[in-house]
């Protein structure tokens, strides 16, 4: 994921790092989205525990993700490159910082709450200051999901990645993985009534809008047959099983089924959301780079 990489005319520059960071940095991004509009807009209430569990959780995979970046990078210098010298009309450059600050942001924010939980600030103080933090970081939230859209924008010759739906895609996957794995969290944490009710309803729908956007995005006409190449790449040739049997059954298709037919396998519905999201996200990143660009 460097800026000289863009212009590669046949090399295979990104494998499964960045397919596997995609799907981890939406549900890290989606996570503290959702914790931020629940508390901005008082759509549902959390406690503590809730914001504890599922914070850490965020953080969690916002680690994997830079393990994965840096990874990808090669070379961990890189990364401090990036950062220490960056090229800010790049969205490599952008993402790192907009990466790094909601790190920043989103562990204070989990550390007050941290503080209060355990007595070590005043309750009503950090319920004070609550509100602020998510106005805070839900940009920075937003910014980690959809930024990859726009850094996927500015490779040069990857024409299907040229696609006005990206970032709302992004924004609705973020969407189904992160209320998925608030589900497997209220296993362990019970979470607010009015939280649960509200993740019965937007982990199907999530699945259902992102599924719809997939397809209309097949449906638009492609501005160049290396787009139409890649698309079909994708869909018809060595990534096909990756997509239909991967993204679309395991990511999409199963997941509505049992949440329709057996709820209690749950667990399941999820775990097939994340893995299907992963074959889907794989046979995206993989198949423009297998058309050249001339």
């Amino acid at each position: 994921m460097v800026q000289t990489a863009y212009n590669a005319q046949h090399k295979i520059q990104w494998h499964w790092e960045l397919p596997s960071y995609l799907v981890t940095k939406s549900i890290a991004g989606g996570i503290f989205m959702l914790l931020s509009l629940g508390s901005m807009f008082g759509s549902f209430n959390f406690d503590s525990a809730t914001f504890l569990a599922a914070g850490f959780t965020a953080m969690v995979f916002m680690l994997i993700t830079t393990i994965l970046l840096i990874k990808d990078l090669s070379q961990p210098k890189r990364f401090l490159n990036i950062l220490l010298r960056p090229q800010w009309k790049s969205w490599v450059a952008r993402g790192a910082y907009i990466m790094v600050t909601f790190t920043a942001v989103a562990g204070l924010w989990w550390l007050l709450e941290a503080g209060a939980f355990w007595n070590i600030l005043p309750a009503d103080f950090v319920a004070g200051i609550r509100p602020i933090a998510a106005w805070i970081v839900f940009p920075f939230a937003l910014g980690v999901v959809i930024y990859t859209a726009f850094l996927l924008g500015q490779a040069e010759g990857r024409d299907m990645w040229q696609n006005n739906l990206l970032p709302f895609q992004l924004l609705s996957q973020s969407a189904m993985v992160a209320s998925g794995v608030f589900f497997i969290l209220n296993l362990f944490v019970n979470f607010p009534a009015d939280l649960t009710a509200l993740l019965t309803v937007l982990f199907p729908a999530s699945i259902a809008v992102n599924l719809l956007m997939t397809f209309a995005g097949k449906l638009n006409s492609f501005p160049t047959d290396t787009a139409m190449l890649a698309s079909r790449e994708m869909t018809h040739g060595k990534f096909r099983n990756h997509y239909w049997w991967g993204g679309i059954a395991l990511g999409h298709v199963i997941p509505l089924l049992l949440m329709i037919a057996f709820a209690p396998a749950l667990p399941v519905a999820v775990l097939a959301t994340l893995v299907g999201l992963f074959f889907y996200e794989y046979a995206f990143v993989m198949a423009p780079q297998h058309i050249p660009n001339s």
